[in-house]
């Protein structure tokens, strides 16, 4: 069964489809509307699948995390945003660090040298900081992420 439901929300008319946000028409100021409805999620509603990234949006031959991450990277590049260490920038980079651990022979495909340099500037970050494990290991996260920069979920791969 198909339910559509409108929520009016003082300046904000929000559509669902069975318990998903589909859209929405927003009036902050009183005077103009912007209507978002996100193509993801319609395609999602017409291909009648559980989460957006099992859409043939995305490449199912990939770790769910890679279907997501790719596409938004390979989206900062086309949109001129390259890792780096503020702002967006390091969201990118981020992103690009977290894609590492679930690599795949075709994720790379139009940011394959974005890959490369991630992580050779983590095996340098790594050697430096095996090193250091024997006698700081008892260190906190922020430590390691200062002294190396090596983030709290990357100190799995130092022992």
């Amino acid at each position: 069964m198909c339910v559509v439901r409108w929520r009016y929300c003082g300046y904000c008319c929000e559509v669902y489809y069975n318990g998903l946000e589909i859209g929405n028409l927003v009036n902050p100021l009183g005077h103009s509307t912007d209507v978002g409805f996100g193509l993801e999620r319609l395609v999602q509603v017409l291909e009648n699948v559980p989460r957006v990234d099992e859409t043939s949006l995305f490449d199912q031959s990939l770790h769910p995390i890679l279907r997501d991450h790719g596409r938004t990277l390979r989206l900062m590049r086309d949109n001129g945003i390259v890792p780096g260490n503020k702002g967006r920038e390091y969201v990118c980079r981020r992103l690009l660090r977290r894609s590492l651990r679930y690599s795949s022979d075709n994720f790379g495909i139009g940011i394959l040298d974005w890959l490369q340099s991630e992580k050779d500037l983590l095996q340098k970050r790594l050697i430096s900081a095996k090193k250091a494990w024997k006698k700081h290991k008892d260190k906190p996260p922020e430590w390691w992420w200062d002294t190396f920069g090596i983030l709290a979920d990357e100190m799995e791969l130092l022992s």
